[in-house]
């Protein structure tokens, strides 16, 4: 079965094999027969072609004719072409070759001239505004170029300048064979006016029986200023309006008529005046007048008539003048002024302390009153007059009551001070006086203090009733002491000797009684181990469990405790050596890890987990310091912006904070405040500190102290004081 089936496959693919062999393609047989021509049977469906179009040879058919007898026909895909010159068609052109296996056949087509592509060019009417210069229509967009390479010319005919409506035409020329000459293309050109603006000159006339009418110009394109003729000319007061007049075409003009005014004149006023209108009364009638008015001006009437009394009386005038041209004329109103007669207040002579009451000296007078009263002590009084005709009369001052002062003068005493001696280390010597001129009325005391000045005593009166001519008295001081000043400081010196030996012997009284209550508690202690244990055990081999912040403190990388006040657990380790040796014996690591930890900045939550708030107290320093800078406000400052804007080991106190520009110029008093990190040594001077503060300062090794800060001119204010 097997072999049944094997042996019809095999005859199957000897068969095809076969069918192949015997299939002949016409090239196959043409290479093995000549071709003798080629016929065209059928025409390509294109026939008609332009310049520089290429062949298209779709629906060509050909005869192929063998030289054995045979032909067959081959369609346009199995045949190859030429045309007569170039590449593609050019004008001119008859047909193309088709070729096939060495033979050809000519195929007629028709070819004519190719045309320019002229959709990107425009050639446009337009409008334009008169230039002064020849105008024209330029096309738009690019001009072609043909396959050929020969550029397509163009000459627009045709121009205009002046305004009007001008034709146009853009003629076409080319110098390629194989391309047609576009069709000339008109357009309109269209000029219109220049439009100008007129403007007005001496538009502001007044009535001067002239006539009147404004000037008018333009300005052309050449900047030139063309004068117009304006129509509308005057002469009256009133408003026109002016017309201006051009006689070039090629411009238009705005705004050219114009209302204008012939304003009414004003007469000329500088030269009127009142009469003089000041005047004091005196009992006779008093007017006004008005001087020099124009010509055409009469005054008709005035609004008052004469006065006699003292008093301000305005006053104006009535006039006539020519309404049609000018102005009212317009005149201020005249001010008649009849003043008060002046009365002279009497002059009071003064008078000289006698003890008793005097009275000044008056003369008497019709036109006034007057009051006073007795006076007794040294000063200086008054006199009260009153007018009593207030209408017409007054004081100097314009006030109708008057005060005169005169004085009771101090009696003069002529005084000599006597000499003041003062000894080193005493008190001065009371200065005594001698009245060497003058007398002292009655009971009257003079109430004498004396004052130093340049070396001399002097002295001066309390009592305002007597004035003192002092001869003064010389100051003698002596650079040492009296024999009972010398016995003085005898004894104050003793007694100091005496104080400081009762000190420093109370002082080491004191330290035996704190060693020896020492020994009582290490004793105590001992004993109590010897109960535990049984026996004493070796001090070196007890070891005390620390806490995390008691180690870190214990240790020296901090130094929180040089030049201070002893810390808490300075005072423990005293009492308790056992506990030095403890810590001592800390396991290597430890220490290590404190070490690198004490390299890291510090921060307040840090600060205040490594030292309490007790020992920060300690910690803080407190010194006699006084720090003089300007200013009185407050403020503060925080850590870390030291530690940014000082270096290690630097001394910081509100002045070099002010020279920084850290804290305002009229800062005096300073806190420091523990806002961020700080990683270097400070000695921080300031008025208050925060304990997180001063924990963080403490532990990168530097040191917080308060100090006092006053401002400058409180040291001006002593140095002057002392000199």
């Amino acid at each position: 079965m097997h072999r049944i089936l094997k042996l019809f496959v095999f005859t199957v693919l000897a068969l095809l094999f076969i069918s192949a062999g015997m299939t002949v393609s016409a090239e196959d047989r043409g290479a093995r027969e000549m071709v003798s021509s080629l016929e065209v049977l059928t025409m390509p469906t294109v026939t008609e072609y332009k310049a520089f179009d290429s062949f298209l040879p779709e629906g060509l058919t050909v005869k192929v004719n063998y030289e054995s007898g045979e032909s067959e026909t081959l369609g346009a895909d199995k045949l190859s072409y030429s045309y007569e010159g170039e590449e593609s068609f050019r004008y001119g052109d008859t047909g193309v070759f088709a070729y096939y296996l060495g033979e050809s056949v000519f195929v007629p087509v028709r070819v004519e001239k190719a045309e320019y592509d002229l959709s990107d060019v425009a050639f446009l009417s337009k409008s334009v505004v008169y230039s002064g210069k020849e105008e024209s229509i330029e096309p738009t967009g690019s001009i072609p170029k043909g396959l050929d390479g020969i550029e397509l010319k163009y000459e627009v005919l045709g121009k205009g300048k002046n305004v009007g409506s001008y034709s146009l035409v853009m003629v076409f020329e080319s110098e390629s064979e194989n391309y047609k000459t576009p069709e000339s293309i008109s357009a309109t050109l269209e000029i219109t006016p220049y439009e100008c603006e007129v403007f007005f000159e001496e538009c502001d006339f007044l009535y001067d029986g002239e006539k009147k009418i404004p000037s008018a110009y333009y300005i052309d394109l050449s900047g030139n200023r063309i004068s117009l003729k304006v129509l509308g000319e005057k002469t009256n007061a009133g408003i026109y309006t002016a017309l201006a007049v051009g006689t070039d075409t090629n411009y238009k003009l705005l705004g050219a008529s114009l209302r204008y005014e012939i304003r009414r004149a004003d007469y000329d006023l500088s030269s009127v005046r009142w009469s003089d209108s000041e005047f004091y009364y005196d009992g006779t009638e008093k007017k006004i007048e008005l001087l020099g008015l124009p010509n055409g001006v009469k005054v008709t009437s005035y609004s008052i008539e004469p006065q006699v009394n003292a008093g301000r009386y305005e006053v104006s005038a009535t006039l006539s003048y020519d309404t049609k041209n000018y102005n009212k004329p317009i005149v201020e109103n005249g001010v008649l002024i009849i003043k008060r007669c002046i009365v002279k207040v009497p002059a009071i002579p003064d008078l000289t302390y006698n003890s008793e009451y005097q009275a000044p000296s008056l003369e008497s007078s019709s036109l006034y009153t007057s009051v006073w009263k007795k006076e007794r002590s040294a000063g200086k009084y008054f006199v009260n007059f009153e007018i009593i005709d207030k209408s017409n009369y007054e004081f100097e001052g314009g006030n109708t009551t008057a005060s005169a002062a005169y004085s009771i003068l101090p009696m003069p005493i002529s005084l000599v001070v006597s000499d003041l001696t003062k000894y080193l280390f005493e008190r001065e010597d009371e200065p005594t006086f001698t009245i060497k001129e003058g007398r002292v009325f009655g009971e009257d005391d003079l109430l004498i203090s004396y004052y130093k000045k340049d070396g001399f005593i002097y002295c001066v009166s309390a009592n305002p009733n007597y004035i003192l001519s002092v001869t003064a008295g010389e100051v003698l001081h002596y650079s040492y002491p009296s024999l009972v000043g010398i016995l003085m400081l005898s004894l104050v010196f003793l007694f100091f000797l005496f104080v400081v030996a009762l000190g420093v012997s109370l002082i080491i009284r004191a330290k035996r009684n704190f060693r020896s209550r020492g020994e009582k508690e290490d004793g105590k202690r001992n004993n109590g181990n010897k109960k535990r244990w049984g026996k004493e055990r070796p001090t070196e081999e007890i070891t005390f469990k620390l806490s995390e912040k008691e180690t870190r403190l214990s240790e020296p990388k901090y130094d929180v405790s040089q030049s201070k006040p002893q810390s808490e657990t300075a005072k423990r380790e005293e009492v308790n050596p056992q506990k030095e040796k403890t810590e001592e014996e800390t396991p290597s690591e430890e220490k290590e890890a404190s070490l690198s930890e004490a390299a890291t900045p510090i921060d307040s939550e840090r600060a205040d987990n490594l030292i309490s708030d007790s020992l920060a107290k300690s910690l803080l320093r407190r010194t006699q310091r006084t720090v003089w800078t300007e200013g009185n406000k407050k403020g503060i400052i925080n850590v870390d912006t030291l530690s940014d804007n000082f270096s290690a080991g630097d001394s910081v106190d509100v002045n070099l904070l002010k020279e920084k520009n850290l804290i305002p110029y009229d800062t005096a008093y300073i806190k420091v405040l523990a806002r961020g990190m700080i990683d270097k040594p400070l000695s921080v001077y300031a008025n208050d500190f925060s304990l997180s503060a001063v924990k963080m300062i403490a532990l990168t090794g530097g040191t917080a102290t308060k100090v006092s800060t006053f401002p400058k001119i409180i040291r001006k204010i002593n140095k002057s004081l002392e000199k």
